[in-house]
């Protein structure tokens, strides 16, 4: 059996309009644990946003030039 994996992305107006605020939702679904969904890295400054998955975890690692962040979702 093939398997695969594929993503859903959407932008939508935060609730509270000019507060310079947004929020990002996506779904997905996937066949394994472990692996990267989304990923961006900001050459020349040494900075990246990734989200992935850890052990079936959501996790979000971020470093924006102030230190590096790890954000774990509290769902599965």
């Amino acid at each position: 059996e093939t398997q695969s994996s594929y993503i859903a992305f959407s932008e939508r107006e935060s609730q509270t309009k000019h507060t310079g605020k947004f929020d990002i939702y996506f779904l997905f679904r996937t066949h394994v644990p472990d692996g990267i969904i989304l990923y961006r890295y900001a050459q020349g400054l040494n900075e990246y946003f990734a989200v992935g998955l850890r052990a079936g975890i959501l996790t979000l690692l971020i470093d924006f030039g102030f230190g590096k962040r790890q954000i774990l979702s509290d769902e599965s």
